[in-house]
């Protein structure tokens, strides 16, 4: 196993030590109020961008924002091949981006995009298109 992977390993075992796990996830679920739900977020690796008077739609990007930061320093640690796995998993980050940047056209204020670094396939040129046929031509030139 080459200096990568077991970084990344090890990388990967202090990330999952700092998860929810099941028994948090029930607690955050079964919290009776959204306020109660952010308040025992705030206690985890997930309030990086979570703001403390936060809406359901703010508290649930920022804790997607965690997760794709997450995987970005992951994929830091590890070697090409496993950066590129993890890159199928950003996949929806992208996805994401991509259905903002087209509400964005007809002058809809989209949400800005998820910063993807490394984990980026096609994103940098997508987000240069100027039009929903640009997106297009974009998409179909991309792995």
């Amino acid at each position: 196993m080459s200096a990568g992977w077991v970084g990344g390993a090890t990388r990967a075992r202090a990330l999952l030590s700092r998860c929810l796990g099941l028994q948090g996830t029930r607690e955050l679920a079964s919290a009776p109020t959204l306020g109660d739900a952010l308040r025992q977020l705030a206690a985890t690796p997930y309030r990086r961008d979570l703001l403390p008077d936060a809406d359901l739609a703010q508290a649930q990007r920022a804790v997607s924002e965690t997760l794709l930061w997450h995987l970005r320093v992951l994929a830091g640690w590890l070697p090409r091949a496993g950066a590129n796995a993890l890159r199928v998993l950003a996949g929806g980050f992208e996805i994401a981006n991509i259905e903002g940047r087209l509400r964005s056209f007809p002058g809809v204020e989209p949400p800005p995009p998820y910063r993807l670094g490394a984990l980026a396939t096609a994103w940098r040129r997508l987000a240069q298109a100027g039009s929903p046929a640009e997106l297009r031509a974009a998409l179909a030139a991309s792995a």
